[in-house]
């Protein structure tokens, strides 16, 4: 009846999280079968709900969108994890394993992991809020694909090509107009 829906059973309560629910009631099994049905399924809807069956083992209910958005935060959390924990060794101490499947950040210089840290944190905070990892996932996807760049000299060979030419001056917006006016 509820399936798709059932996020934890809590067995040990010392481990449990605390969910916080709408009226912060706790429906028994015999309320599925009453009017408080209604209450419950809407609880658990536009938020969560929690339902404690006879062994006294909760389950929370909630709507699966969120469901998936927290497994998938979960993952990019324990990636970040382990970024922290490589950040954390001088460089010399670090080794690619240090960083789990964010080994190909090796290729930064400090600066840039500082960077790509910073713009990770920022982007967990906000899927936590939006309930989605797409912008995080963006975000991790272009770092990744610069750290690819770093690693291959051909490529990067070709974009420095032009870096030694001389700076040409560019007129400013507002100036092409003018002259395009007269």
């Amino acid at each position: 009846m509820i399936v798709g829906m059932i996020l934890a059973v809590s067995r040990n309560r010392e481990r449990a999280m605390a969910v916080t629910t709408r009226t912060g009631h706790t429906y028994q099994p015999t309320d599925l079968t009453t009017s408080k049905r209604r209450d419950f399924l809407e609880e658990a809807r536009v938020g969560v709900a929690r339902l404690r069956n006879s062994d006294g083992e909760t389950l929370v209910a909630l709507p699966e969108r969120d469901l998936n958005a927290l497994v998938e935060l979960r993952s990019y959390a324990l990636a970040f994890l382990s970024l922290e924990n490589a950040m954390s060794r001088a460089r010399p101490d670090r080794r690619p394993t240090d960083f789990g499947e964010l080994a190909w950040a090796t290729a930064f210089d400090e600066e840039d992991l500082a960077e790509f840290r910073s713009e990770y944190a920022d982007g967990l905070a906000n899927a936590l809020a939006e309930r989605s990892v797409d912008r995080l996932e963006q975000n991790i996807h272009a770092w990744r694909l610069t750290s690819d760049l770093l690693r291959d000299p051909a490529a990067m060979a070709r974009v420095n090509a032009d870096i030694d030419r001389v700076d040409v001056d560019v007129p400013s917006p507002e100036g092409m107009l003018d002259e395009s006016a007269e």
